[in-house]
């Protein structure tokens, strides 16, 4: 699990701050309220992942790209100042695909996710709101917590992220709702926590749910490998055809001993 561990920490190196060596990618830090960019990422990252029958010494980077990506959603959106308590995506499948819709198995276009309604309720604010909704502030002061979004008399939080942005090569677009942007460094979480920091509680809570999140991610990517593994393989030889694939990505990303492979399954169904 290390190896994963690294990777993680590669994406500030990768795509960061102005060290970065590719340069900063704001989609994969959840940033700028492109809900769409970040999506389109993560799902071709996982796309891309799940068709392989083997992985290259470099995809456990890829995969921390995306486990850092979600991690960063919690800490530079405003779902916990929001009051939301549950996972933003939980499916098996790809991001913010819409099974009322569509297979959760099938990556979502672009356009299906501004103002994507996840499972709890909450919108994702991205541009301007569509027609017959309207945003608001609950009571007088415009802060990060207070973002509502009303349709039909039906109100629900309005979920944005924070906004960076800086001189070259860190300019960036900001995607949310005119009049509903916050800066980075006023919405994000990811100081050294204080217990005499009103802010310790909100760190926290956006800390749990990263954890939550990247457990899931690694049931994500499973259950990703097992759907392409099913596409591909005739009813007699998908059980042999999964067992093989299965472990290969044990020997590759998790270990052969029975301790590690208990480890990681109690991780993921638990």
């Amino acid at each position: 699990m290390s190896i994963l561990c690294r990777a993680v920490l590669n994406a500030d190196i990768l795509h960061g701050l102005p060290s970065a060596i590719l340069g900063y990618n704001a989609n994969y830090h959840c940033d700028n309220s492109d809900f769409s960019g970040f999506a389109t990422l993560v799902n071709n990252e996982y796309f891309q992942l799940s068709s392989k029958s083997s992985f290259d010494p470099g995809d456990a980077d890829t995969f921390g790209l995306i486990l850092h990506s979600a991690q960063d959603f919690y800490s530079h959106s405003n779902w916990v100042d929001e009051g939301m308590t549950g996972l933003v995506d939980s499916s098996p499948g790809y991001w913010f695909a819409n099974p009322v819709d569509n297979d959760v198995f099938v990556r979502p276009s672009a356009d299906k996710i501004p103002y994507y309604k996840t499972a709890s309720g909450a919108y994702l604010l991205q541009g301007p709101a569509p027609n017959g909704y309207t945003l608001d502030y609950k009571g007088a002061n415009p802060t990060v917590g207070a973002i509502e979004i009303n349709n039909s008399g039906e109100a629900a939080p309005g979920i944005v992220t924070g906004y960076f942005n800086g001189s070259f090569p860190l300019v960036s677009t900001d995607y949310a709702p005119a009049g509903f942007s916050f800066k980075h460094d006023d919405i994000n979480k990811d100081g050294f926590w204080n217990l005499t920091d009103p802010k310790y509680s909100l760190d926290y809570q956006a800390y749990e749910l990263a954890v939550a999140q990247t457990r899931h991610e690694l049931y994500r990517l499973v259950a990703l490998l097992y759907n392409n593994v099913k596409a591909n393989s005739s009813a007699d030889q998908l059980q042999a055809n999964w067992q093989a694939r299965w472990a290969t990505f044990l020997s590759q990303w998790i270990g052969t001993d029975r301790q590690s492979i208990e480890a990681f399954e109690n991780l993921i169904i638990s």
